[in-house]
Formats: structure tokens, C-alpha cells, sequence
């Protein structure tokens, strides 16, 4: 993946040329935002009958132009998500990619240490919209006041979703369940439609809204959508549901654990009150003051959790925060570094209706714990591991 990463900037020449000649009558999607953007990207994939890779790709610069490379010249259209992880980034890949349709999922604090607030985030993703080609077309978040100022100033065509009332499509009402997924009432201009996925969590139904109105602008039919999307499941790490073999549930969003995303996570979970959760929890991504947020995020997990593991650099601020919010220290289990500890002591306690919430970054592999609490041999001893793929896929488990 680095090598592939190291191929820019002549990757990045060689991706310019071939959009404009080989490729020039291939549509491009490209799905921009500090939230969602895998999942969108799946769900986009899903409703048009595509298979998404189950695996950790890049999404920036040198192995994002080797996939543009790939491209066949008989395609109809691609999907790609595009990161951005410091200034300037948009700006250099956007012109090589030419997009025909633009999907802004929302504006978060995603590598917000490296720019000056939320404002700035949305002007450097927002560059993406310059470079869409004529008869180009931007699907937004309508509910993300940020992102809406920049997408105004477009002339381009503009598809808002979301819930608010503004919104072209728009979710009516839904109910989540765990085991079933989402099953929801969506309105797209003066037509109502009934959708089924297996995702799990309402942030999720954006990315649900932005698939069907992308498909049809794709020119698949509401009937081909709608059954492609029964078969759509969470991507990979990102609140993802598996049942354990003892019958107890397992929610992992072990990739990527932003702010953002780790309080929707919380929000969700605050409706298993009367079940028994526990929960595993790591170090957060992309934060200017560490040990504030991750005591503030044991305080939240005191409000809903039966019994917490905490795991990573961060575990003393982790236990504050969980003792002020009311948990007993008895409830509390400090493991380090070391995955290894969460399941001997969490294992021999999970019984069948119990749910486990996983949250941790890539980088700590808590992926291994799911795996383990599914029954396989895990034979990686590795604290922490900078390989950026999943553990599933990695030799060394």
C-alpha cells in the first residue's frame, strides 16, 4: 500500500492523461466528506449491483491514481471516496479526477488538527465542486448547514438529502433493530419509497439516501435499487454487527474512531439501557487534546455501559472519566496495550442477548478480539501495528 501511495506524483501525470483521452466518456462518482464516506461509497456500489472490496484501500494520491489506471475504457461509471488529511490535498487530486457527480456527506472533525476549525475543512473539501465537468451533478447533505453554504454558490445541478424537510430526499421515518438492519420510509420529490438494508444506526441512512438518488442518476431503476440495498451490510470496522457463537452480539467500529462518529455510536447505544453492554474502548483519531476527550468519552460510556475495557495510551483518563459518570471501578478493566487481556476477561462472562461495542483505531487491531470472541485461534501478539490493512487479510494473525 505505501509503495502504491509513493507512485505520486507521476501516478498522479499519469491518471491526468488517461481521464482525458482512454477514460473521458466514463462517468466518475466521488463521495467527499468528513463522515460516511466508506459507507456511502458501499451503499452506492450495493444499489447498482457492484461488489465493494471488503479491505483497507487508500483513498489519496498515489493509489488513488493507480485505481483510476484501472479503470477499463468500457466502463460505464466508477465510485471512489477521496480524503482529505491536510490543505491542499482536494486541490491536487480533484483536477486529475474530473468528477461527473459529487456526493458531500458532512462536515466533521476528521484531521481537524491540521486545519484552523470546521469552516476551514468544508472550504478545502468543497474544492472537489470546481472541478466537475459540465452536466455534473452534487448530491449534499441537506441537514449540514456547512456544507450547504459552499454547495449554493454552484450552478451545477443539486440534490439535497436528508431529514429535514428542505430535502429532495428525504427519510420520513425509520426503525433500526440490530438483527434486521434498517427499514425505512423515504420521499424523493412527490414519490414514497419503502427500503430494507442491513445496516445498523440512523447516521447511516444518509449514506442509504445518497445510494438511491446516485443510482438513479446512474440510470438503474427504483426496483433494481431497492433490492440490491436489502443486501447492503455496514463496511467493514465501521458498526459492524456480528453474532458470536454463544449468541451474543458483537458492534465493531474498530477502523477509524473519530469524535464524530464515536458519539453517534454512543447515541445509538443509549437505547440498550436495560441490556447488558459492555464495552471496549481505545484511542480516539484526530484530536488536539487527548486526555480531555477521552475523559470525557468514559464519562459518556459510564451512562450506558454494564462493564468497560479500556485499552491504549489513554486508559487512566479513560477510568476518570468513567468514575465520574457514575461507574464502579469494579466495572472498570484497565488492559493496556494488550487485546489479549479483554478477552480472557471478557469472554468466560458473555452469555447469549449481551451485546459488546468495540471502538478503537486501526492501528490497535482490535479487529483480533472479534475474531478470537468468534471462536478462531488469533496467533499476533503485536500491541500495536502500523500495517494498514485488516486483520483478516493479514498473514501474521
Amino acid at each position: 500500500m505505501r509503495l502504491q501511495h509513493r507512485t505520486w506524483p507521476f501516478s498522479g501525470w499519469l491518471a491526468y492523461v488517461y481521464r482525458r483521452t482512454f477514460i473521458c466518456s466514463v462517468k466518475i462518482v466521488v463521495v467527499i466528506g468528513s463522515l460516511g464516506k466508506t459507507t456511502t461509497t458501499k451503499a452506492i456500489l450495493t444499489a447498482v449491483g457492484r461488489k465493494y472490496p471488503e479491505k483497507v484501500v487508500s483513498n489519496q494520491y498515489g493509489t488513488l491514481c493507480l485505481s483510476l489506471l484501472r479503470i477499463s475504457p468500457f466502463s460505464n461509471f466508477e465510485v471512489f471516496e477521496v480524503a482529505l488529511g491536510k490543505p491542499g490535498d482536494i486541490k491536487k487530486i480533484a483536477p486529475i479526477i474530473l468528477p461527473d457527480v459529487v456526493v458531500f456527506t458532512s462536515v466533521g472533525n476528521d484531521h481537524a488538527t491540521n486545519f484552523s476549525g470546521l469552516k476551514h475543512i468544508a472550504e478545502e473539501k468543497a474544492q472537489m465542486l470546481q472541478y466537475l465537468r459540465e452536466q455534473g451533478t452534487i448530491f449534499v447533505n441537506g441537514d449540514d448547514s456547512l456544507v450547504m453554504q459552499h454547495v449554493s454558490q454552484f450552478s451545477k445541478e443539486v440534490i439535497s438529502y436528508g431529514f429535514g424537510k428542505n430535502n429532495q430526499i428525504r427519510c420520513l421515518n425509520y426503525s433500526i433493530n440490530y438483527r434486521k438492519g434498517i427499514e425505512c420510509e423515504v420521499k424523493w420529490n412527490e414519490e414514497k419509497i419503502f427500503c430494507k438494508t442491513k445496516l445498523f444506526g440512523d447516521k447511516l441512512i444518509y449514506s442509504l439516501l445518497t445510494a438511491i438518488g446516485v443510482a438513479r442518476k446512474l440510470d438503474f431503476t427504483m426496483n433494481e435499487i431497492l433490492n440490491n440495498l436489502q443486501k447492503l451490510t455496514p463496511a467493514y470496522g465501521r458498526m459492524q454487527v456480528d453474532i458470536l457463537p454463544n449468541g451474543a452480539t458483537v458492534i465493531g467500529n474498530f477502523f477509524k474512531a473519530s469524535t464524530d462518529g464515536i458519539y453517534a455510536a454512543f447515541n445509538q447505544l443509549k437505547g440498550f439501557k436495560k441490556l447488558r453492554l459492555f464495552v471496549v474502548f481505545g484511542n480516539i483519531a484526530y484530536i488536539n487534546n487527548p486526555e480531555f476527550a477521552e475523559e470525557k468519552a468514559g464519562e459518556e460510556i459510564a451512562g450506558f455501559a454494564t462493564k468497560a475495557f479500556f485499552i491504549g495510551n489513554y486508559e487512566e483518563a479513560l477510568t476518570r472519566g468513567a468514575v465520574k459518570g457514575g461507574m464502579k471501578t469494579e466495572n472498570i478493566v484497565k488492559a493496556g496495550n494488550r487485546w489479549e487481556t479483554v478477552f480472557t476477561k471478557l469472554n468466560p462472562n458473555l452469555e447469549e442477548g449481551d451485546f459488546v461495542f468495540i471502538s478503537t483505531r486501526l492501528a490497535q487491531k482490535m479487529e483480533r478480539l472479534l475474531i478470537a470472541l468468534k471462536g478462531e485461534v488469533v496467533n499476533c501478539k503485536k500491541q500495536h501495528c502500523n500495517f494498514y490493512c485488516y486483520c483478516k487479510n493479514c498473514s501474521l494473525l
